[in-house]
């Protein structure tokens, strides 16, 4: 299996300016309405199902060790099924990922790719709010907010064919509409590093593995793939306090998502025991916006640090 290969082209770097709020003739924000909560209820249901609710541990035959890292067990929607039973899609619906819409639930695009306007989805919540406030900055734009969606829906609307955008290009071209990932710019910076290179492949969404380490959910043990390094890193410091005579460092795997999902599609069999681990900053980001929601109060607990 090859690893940081494939991509989706045509993605900025994060702290680039070229990004314009798009918008009718008539001043109205763009593109297609998402459902009247929110998406947070539903998606934060399901994402909570997710990895979150194991416990991380290492295989003996790998370090040596079969100590574990038990957390609450988070309530599950789909208890009793097996991870390596889940198709893709339901293994996707247990990450979160973001869009950049108007109050009303309707994204606003870019100007990316010539005849093409696009939609950005976003991986990491910080990459999402500094878009947000720069767009906030633009007429027409100024009740901008977050709006949070499962990754297999996120990978439909990267998949479907152009459509018609209801923009004209100067010429009168009709522009059509896309929707584009938008890999986590700190995670790119980490995945450069760990491949001993100064940039990490900037139209790619890694995942961080290490062979061994494992997330125990039930009857069964999955192999984790992390969309953040800094959650890797900080399961294997839990792990190594527990047991000091692991390395300091792990040997750290740096995959791509998308070169991941087509095996997977494809039937791999060696990666059925394999899953992914949603990034902690989002997971908290949805328990906070069900708070609000819901108008409850708590002390939060992160899951991973938790006894």
């Amino acid at each position: 299996m090859s690893a940081f290969v494939g991509g989706i082209g045509g993605i900025p770097d994060g702290r680039s300016g070229g990004v314009r709020v798009c918008s009718r003739s008539n001043g109205r924000p763009m593109l297609v309405r998402m459902s009247e909560d929110g998406g947070h209820g539903r998606t934060g249901r399901r994402i909570l199902a997710g990895l979150v609710g194991g416990a991380v541990a290492l295989l003996g035959g790998s370090v040596g060790t079969k100590e574990a890292l038990r957390f609450p067990p988070v309530e599950s929607a789909l208890a009793g099924t097996l991870y390596k039973n889940k198709t893709i899609v339901g293994k996707l619906a247990q990450v979160p990922v973001f869009l950049i819409t108007s109050a009303g639930g309707q994204p606003y695009l870019a100007t990316l790719e010539e005849s093409r306007q696009v939609g950005l989805i976003f991986f990491s919540i910080e990459d999402a709010t500094k878009m947000m406030e720069q767009m906030k900055m633009n007429a027409g734009a100024e009740e901008a907010r977050i709006f949070p969606l499962t990754l297999d829906k996120a990978m439909e609307m990267v998949k479907a064919k152009p459509t018609p955008s209801g923009l004209k290009s100067q010429g009168g071209q009709d522009l059509m509409m896309v929707f584009r990932l938008y890999p986590d710019t700190a995670q790119v910076k980490n995945a450069g590093s760990v491949l001993g290179r100064r940039q990490g492949a900037s139209n790619t969404i890694p995942l961080f593995v290490v062979r061994g380490l494992v997330v125990r959910k039930g009857r069964e043990e999955v192999q984790p793939m992390f969309f953040t390094k800094e959650d890797l890193d900080s399961n294997w410091n839990r792990l190594r306090s527990e047991n000091p005579k692991l390395p300091r460092r792990p040997n750290i795997e740096v995959y791509s998502l998308q070169d991941i999902v087509e095996k997977m599609e494809n039937g791999d069999e060696a990666l059925r025991g394999w899953g992914f681990y949603p990034p902690s900053r989002s997971v908290s980001f949805m328990e906070e916006q069900q708070e609000k929601k819901s108008g409850k109060t708590r002390m939060h607990i992160n899951p991973l640090l938790s006894d």
